[in-house]
């Protein structure tokens, strides 16, 4: 396709084709957090992240976050990324607040806990009755998990669900094998899963071996 000389001609002569050019939109700015989550952040923490969805299904907004250390400068100071970062879920109350439901102390990886990858962190997310976490890291070759959690009325509580495991190939790019609830493991509690040892531990021996799917997002 050819472009008209005229817009140049009139540039170069100082004048205006009265056409404005395209400006881009700038990014949507993130939502900050709610005074009421604000409440909830002891002294020396901050929020890694956050996600805000009606968790128990009582049609109260509730919100999962994570913490961690102030100052995020790991690789500064080892000890402050080595330090756990806890996932925490906080449930609304009528009166607008929060209070903490629930918490695994370690299953979000510190800052340190990705290899040459440097924040093993990927998202935290949140729907209706589940919220999911997921991390990725590696070096030349990249692994990457994923945990959701779903609420249990007759528990009271929120069950792992589902949790995938992933890593790059050779050839056929980042392979993920996924497990279920009732399938591969049984019912356990947000406070219960230890990331370390759920495939060993936690995973039923003779549970069927998932099936690999490739991840386009990942290749």
């Amino acid at each position: 396709m050819k472009r008209s000389a005229l817009p140049l001609l009139l540039a170069a002569a100082g004048l205006s084709t009265g056409v404005e050019p395209a400006q881009a939109e700038p990014p949507p700015e993130q939502e900050a957090p709610p005074a009421a989550l604000l409440a909830l952040i002891p002294a020396g923490q901050e929020l890694l992240a956050w996600a805000r969805a009606d968790l128990n299904l009582d049609g109260r907004p509730d919100i999962v976050f994570i913490l961690q250390p102030n100052g995020s400068h790991p690789y500064d100071d080892p000890d402050r990324g080595e330090q756990p970062r806890p996932l925490v879920v906080a449930l609304g109350g009528a009166d607008g607040r929060l209070r903490e439901a629930n918490r695994n102390p370690g299953l979000v990886r510190c800052q340190n806990c990705g290899g040459t990858w440097p924040e093993p962190f990927d998202s935290l997310s949140a729907r209706r009755g589940s919220f999911s976490l997921s991390h990725y890291g590696g070096s030349r070759w990249r692994w990457s998990d994923a945990w959701t959690f779903t609420w249990d009325p007759s528990r009271r509580d929120w069950l792992l669900s589902r949790h995938s495991e992933g890593a790059d190939t050779a050839d056929e790019g980042h392979l993920l094998r996924q497990r279920r609830r009732g399938v591969h493991f049984g019912s356990l509690r947000l406070h219960q899963v230890n990331g370390d040892t759920f495939l060993t531990e936690q995973v039923w021996r003779h549970a069927p071996a998932p099936r690999a799917r490739r991840d386009p997002q990942r290749d």
